[in-house]
C-alpha cells in the first residue's frame, strides 16, 4: 500500500512481510522522500511512520523497523 504525502516524492509505504513459524509475520510502515540535490544525487530517506493501517483483514503482524538514507550518483548521462 502506498500512500502519497506530500507529492509524488513523499510516500507512506506499508508492507506485511511473511515469516516461517514459529517468527511472526512483519509489518513495516515507513515514510520515503526522495530528491535531488545541487551535485544532481538523488538523495532518499526512509524512516518509521507510527500509523494504524486498515488492511481489511486481521493480520497479527508485528511492527519492524526500518532506517534508511542513501545517495544515488549517477555515473554518467544515461545511467
Amino acid at each position: 500500500m502506498i500512500q502519497n504525502k506530500n507529492g509524488r516524492h513523499d510516500q507512506v509505504v506499508a508492507a506485511i512481510k511473511k515469516m516461517p513459524f514459529p517468527v511472526h509475520n512483519k509489518e513495516f510502515v515507513g515514510r520515503q522522500v526522495c530528491t535531488v540535490d545541487n551535485n544532481g544525487d538523488f538523495l532518499v530517506a526512509v524512516v518509521p511512520f507510527d500509523d494504524f493501517i486498515d488492511y481489511g483483514m486481521k493480520t497479527r503482524a508485528v511492527r519492524g523497523v526500518t532506517r534508511a538514507l542513501m545517495r544515488l550518483t549517477p555515473c554518467g548521462e544515461l545511467q
